[in-house]
């Protein structure tokens, strides 16, 4: 491929079919919506993962997708960093949380949660298969498929279309795991509504 730069003009050897693999192993993985493309809000997830990533050593792409081995070493910071990047989007949670909080019923179902699918109906209960067993009768689902935290009445998760902010509902957008307060909708095991 010959590509033009400010210095002129510069040949760049290709691999059509790496770049191909990686092309499709990007869009199986942020195509939260599985409609075959990349939205932007799903392009921006896979560049900010990728940009986190690099800030925390040399690595590759086909690491950061991991369904190829690495060809070079992967700092070990950068592949914790992977490790505990949600894929997906989250509203209501402090991401740095995620290892300081841990045990704790909201943040064990965020670090459940960052790898399913919250396009994907069958996720929640998923989540809450894994939880349970983690905290027995600590988390319910409701009629609404949103996993209520009762064991310590501190609120509720959902999946929610990107962008929700509690009265628009458009998923086109994609989606993303909310966490909400009790309300008047969703009250907490004791009555709570706030």
């Amino acid at each position: 491929m010959t590509l033009a730069t400010a210095a002129g003009m510069s040949t760049i050897p290709s691999q059509p079919a790496s770049v191909q693999s990686l092309a499709t192993n990007v869009l199986q993985q942020f195509d939260t919506d599985k409609d075959g493309r990349l939205s932007v809000d799903e392009f921006s997830q896979f560049l900010n993962r990728l940009i986190d990533s690099l800030a925390g050593g040399q690595t590759q792409a086909d690491s950061l997708l991991s369904s190829t081995s690495p060809t070079t070493t992967v700092q070990p910071q950068a592949t914790q960093l992977l490790q505990s990047t949600p894929i997906y989007a989250f509203t209501g949670f402090d991401a740095s949380r995620a290892q300081s909080a841990a045990g704790s019923l909201k943040y064990d179902a965020y670090n459940v949660l960052k790898s399913l699918n919250p396009a994907d109906p069958a996720s929640m209960q998923t989540a809450y298969q894994q939880l349970n067993a983690m905290h027995p009768g600590d988390y319910q689902l409701d009629a609404d498929n949103n996993l209520m935290l009762t064991g310590t009445a501190d609120g509720y998760i959902g999946a929610r279309p990107l962008g929700y902010n509690g009265s628009s509902w458009d998923p086109s957008a994609g989606w993303q795991w909310s966490w909400f307060a009790y309300n008047a909708a969703h009250p907490g095991p004791n009555g709570e509504t706030s």
